[in-house]
């Protein structure tokens, strides 16, 4: 995740296969949990989403290219890895 957005209707930025997308979420259920505060987000923090991707015809490129994406359901929230913190011995 790069970017988290906490209203309903605006996109949230993701890296997806190293790509930047803006990904609208569309799970209500993980939206009401943010809401409630049941879910907090941390910088590296990862989502294992369903996703769906529309693409549309570029007459140009003779090809379909990525138009849209859209979260439809978050299957997981995955927090960073905490940092672990050592002490150092500055006596010896």
């Amino acid at each position: 995740m790069f970017k988290v957005v906490f209203k309903e209707n605006y996109k949230w930025e993701f890296y997806y296969l190293g790509t930047k997308i803006y990904a609208s979420l569309k799970d209500e259920s993980f939206f009401k949990k943010i809401e409630k505060g049941e879910i907090a987000f941390r910088s590296g923090d990862r989502l294992i989403v369903t996703l769906e991707i529309e693409q549309v015809f570029n007459e140009a490129a003779n090809t379909f290219v990525n138009d849209s994406y859209y979260i439809l359901n978050v299957i997981e929230h995955i927090p960073r890895n905490p940092v672990t913190q050592y002490s150092l011995d500055f006596e010896k």
